[in-house]
């Protein structure tokens, strides 16, 4: 680029200048970076996605764990034990049913929401902590999944593919939850809900077609979702 005479103005640059020192130092004080993110910075934008997700749909379980107070009163069940190795058994097994779901999207950050969200569901044992007399599987519902998933869907992505493989991978988390407590030997799941509380009962074997049907829908909608190379015609 050739010398300008207004180049320096008392042994500085003009305020004006539009030099690429002079326009960096303008993008620091706004606070704009150049470039690509880095690695901390990308993984922090990550991190706060999967807690905001994974918070808002705790959220979602326990406002509609509410719908249990609609049921008949009757005998209120005795509170879960709250032993390290029960609790931790259980939140573990949940977890790593719904990352196994959401590994079908060979995306980490889906595999790690469908483990959260797996977990989060049980969000309505917190009625049940409290002692207060409600149906504690009062989340573990059709109506529950069918809202929950394209809610969020629709309030945590921008974009048609990111909206549509969220709420799938949500979906799914909710179905490997089912999965596991069907294979634990639950008693039966109140799945019409709040519109009738009567217990579907679901034997052992359910929950590995269940499973499987989760990971295989997963992966078919991620497969029909990815984007493919645009090949140049001939």
């Amino acid at each position: 680029m050739p010398r300008r005479e207004d180049e320096y103005w008392l042994a500085q640059h003009p305020p004006a200048c539009t030099c690429v020192a002079c326009a960096e130092k303008r993008l620091r004080r706004l606070g704009v970076r150049r470039g690509p993110p880095g690695r901390w910075e990308t993984l922090a934008r990550q991190l706060a996605w999967l807690v905001g997700i994974a918070a808002f749909f705790a959220a979602l379980s326990f406002v509609f764990s509410l719908f249990g107070l609609l049921g008949k009163p009757g005998p209120q069940p005795a509170r879960p034990s709250l032993q390290v190795g029960s609790l931790a058994l259980e939140v573990g097994a949940h977890f790593v049913f719904g990352f196994v779901v959401g590994a079908a999207t060979r995306r980490l950050r889906y595999a790690l929401l469908a483990g959260a969200a797996a977990v989060a569901v049980d969000m309505d044992h917190v009625l049940w902590l409290l002692g207060v007399q409600t149906d504690r599987r009062a989340s573990h519902a059709l109506l529950f999944l069918l809202a929950s998933a394209p809610l969020v869907g629709l309030a945590f992505a921008t974009e048609t593919r990111q909206r549509l493989l969220t709420g799938v991978v949500i979906a799914g988390a909710v179905v490997s939850h089912l999965a596991f407590d069907a294979l634990y030997g639950e008693r039966g799941f109140p799945l019409l809900s709040p519109f009738t509380f009567t217990l579907v009962v679901l034997p052992p074997w359910a929950g590995v077609a269940l499973e499987a049907a989760a990971f295989v829908g997963v992966l078919a909608v991620a497969l029909a979702l990815r984007e493919r190379p645009v090949r140049p015609r001939r």
